[in-house]
């Protein structure tokens, strides 16, 4: 009889939709350090990433019988990871892009020195100082204060679609000063 631990990738989501906590044991010890590594390097966040781990494999044992791996569940995964950063960041967007931090030397719980971050911060100020007044103050209302389109057009006396307009040609000017 073959080891579970042998078989491939599909013959254990197979198990898995007919219920098999071995072959779900099998596949989260072979993909649980590689997917960790994988989802640290998009956080940045050692406990962000970890929470997306076991969220990700907490929903594939709740779905396993709507498992739906054709070819390569190794990319299934690595798909899984991508798709819940991309919707952490557009529910958090206005918060990822800046974070105010204050600093005594301390280091956080994922043992990043706070001088690091605060490099990190001197770069987005730095960035932000190279967009025209109008895009500057629309961006920081928009992304470090977490107002509306609506909140922006109001107060400055704009309208909406100007601020929309402001706020692409910012983030698009960050972008290419950036990457």
């Amino acid at each position: 009889m073959k080891l579970i631990s042998n078989f491939s990738d599909l013959e254990l989501c197979l198990m898995l939709k007919n219920d098999s906590k071995e072959a779900f044991e099998c596949l989260y010890l072979r993909y649980f350090v590689p997917l960790t590594s994988y989802s640290r390097k998009m956080f940045k966040s050692r406990s962000l990433a970890d929470e997306a781990i076991q969220d990700i494999f907490f929903r594939l044992w709740e779905r396993r019988h709507h498992l739906n791996v054709k070819s390569n569940f190794k990319s299934y995964m690595y798909s899984a990871i991508r798709n819940y950063f991309l919707n952490y960041l557009r529910i958090n967007q206005r918060f990822v892009f800046f974070e105010a931090v204050h600093t005594d030397g301390l280091v956080s719980d994922e043992g990043e020195s706070m001088g690091e971050m605060d490099i990190s911060l001197v770069k987005v100020i730095s960035l932000l100082n190279q967009l025209p007044k109008n895009q500057q103050l629309v961006f920081k209302l928009s992304r470090m204060r977490g107002m509306s389109n609506d909140e922006i057009s109001i107060r400055l006396k704009i309208s909406k679609r100007t601020v929309e307009h402001h706020l692409y040609l910012a983030q698009k000017k960050i972008k290419r000063i950036a990457f």
